[in-house]
């Protein structure tokens, strides 16, 4: 039996749990993202003050 195969599932843990990370990380952002396009357009004129 050769080690490679092993070694991959070995490393496939580590990987998806740091796509995973990753992907709430950009998920949250988005969300964070989304969360100002609202405000900017909800407040109109306060929002150019602001920036």
């Amino acid at each position: 039996m050769e080690m490679e195969p092993d070694l991959t599932e070995f490393a496939k843990v580590p990987l998806l749990r740091t796509y995973h990370k990753e992907a709430c990380l950009l998920a949250t952002v988005g969300r964070i993202a989304r969360q100002i396009q609202h405000r900017v357009h909800t407040q109109g004129s306060k929002s150019s003050e602001q920036t």
